[in-house]
């Protein structure tokens, strides 16, 4: 029988590590294609390189975090959380909706806790949750100063349209780059956080390759419609804007991660593109306020607290 759940457990962890691929390896993609035009499938070889790098490298500290600093998780409850997790994570996936399932996956470790009673160390949740809601901000502010600056130190290369179009040309390099960093660090927390799950379970290089494995087949398979919801539909970036927008996220991201912090991947990366929008002034502040009110704070709020509570009503029928 403890075999068996551990099976369905492994399962589900390849599930939600696909589910990453398409949620929010997407979004990333989609930035990319979405600012700086690189080629598709070049941006998902080289973005999946750089994944796995990121996983291999990074995403033990992240992994310690969720699997023995936050809470230590019996089959049964792996079991629990891991349900809850896979029904929230499937209705984003197929709305197609940017929004990180790291929420979900913290919201529902805590949720199981709070009605189970399973010991969690709450200082660390306490954490993890803010630093969550704390890193779109922080990236959001170093994107807003690194296109303020930037723009004040070319002004002279927004002069004319001419201009302004080889100025823009030199970011295909710089924007490749910044992807690289982005989705490094974005193998590190997303990927680390779906296998942190299963930590202690299996040997972490059973882990890197179920993380890895759904990671690239999510992207696959699913990816294009996220990646065109914010490459597109969401983001209005030139690829000076974009470079910004991944290198502010990315570097966040890398400095949470560093230190065992996992924070939203795609959170982060939609509060930079918004930074990049304040800093040019041609925005509607009050409505671009709005929409960050709702994207930052309001839907992943709303997604912790769902989460909790579908955890927990399982936790309990289990």
């Amino acid at each position: 029988m403890v075999e068996l759940l551990l099976v369905i457990s492994v399962l589900m962890g390849l599930y939600l590590a696909w589910n990453i691929g398409v949620s929010t390896f997407g979004s990333t993609i989609g930035i990319s294609f979405g600012s700086t035009k690189i080629p598709k499938q070049t941006a998902v070889i080289f973005a999946s390189i750089a994944a796995i790098f990121g996983v291999a490298l990074l995403s033990n500290r992240v992994v310690d975090t969720i699997s023995k600093d936050l809470i230590r998780l019996e089959l049964s409850g792996l079991l629990s959380v891991l349900i809850a997790i896979v029904i929230i994570a499937t209705i984003i996936v197929y709305r197609g909706i940017p929004i990180s399932t790291t929420y979900v996956v913290v919201g529902a470790i805590g949720g199981y806790a709070l009605i189970s009673g399973a010991e969690i160390n709450f200082l660390t949740f306490e954490k993890v949750l803010i630093s969550m809601f704390l890193s779109p901000f922080g990236a959001l502010l170093i994107a807003f100063t690194i296109f303020y600056i930037m723009k004040s130190l070319f002004a002279k290369e927004y002069s004319s349209i001419r201009k302004i179009e080889s100025f823009e040309m030199k970011f295909f390099l710089p924007g490749f780059i910044a992807l690289l960093i982005l989705t490094f660090a974005l193998g590190a927390n997303s990927v680390g956080i779906v296998i942190g799950l299963l930590g202690g379970k299996i040997s972490f290089s059973t882990l890197i390759l179920i993380g890895v494995g759904g990671l690239i087949l999510g992207i696959i398979t699913w990816g294009s419609k996220t990646a065109h919801r914010l490459g597109v539909e969401f983001a209005d970036l030139s690829p000076s804007r974009g470079f910004i927008a991944m290198l502010a996220a990315g570097l966040v991201m890398i400095a949470f991660v560093s230190t065992g912090i996992p924070v939203s991947t795609t959170q982060t990366l939609i509060g930079a593109t918004v930074g990049v929008g304040l800093a040019r002034k041609n925005v509607n502040v009050m409505q671009a306020l709005k929409v960050s009110l709702s994207w930052l704070i309001i839907l992943p709020a709303a997604l912790v607290i769902i989460s909790m509570l579908l955890a927990g009503l399982i936790g309990f029928v289990l």
